[in-house]
C-alpha cells in the first residue's frame, strides 16, 4: 500500500494469500465479530 498508512488493502492481502478479496473481507467480518464478543465479556 503506497498511501503511507502501513496497512494492506483487501486486494493486497488476496494476492499475498492466493484467495479472493471477498474471502479476505469475510474473514475480516468474522474476526471482528469474535473480537467484539470477547471484548463484551470484559465490559
Amino acid at each position: 500500500n503506497d498511501d503511507g498508512s502501513g496497512g494492506m488493502t483487501l486486494h493486497d492481502l488476496a494476492a499475498e494469500y492466493s484467495v479472493s478479496a471477498e474471502r479476505i473481507r469475510q474473514i475480516e467480518v468474522a474476526a471482528m465479530k469474535k473480537m467484539k464478543k470477547v471484548l463484551a465479556a470484559y465490559a
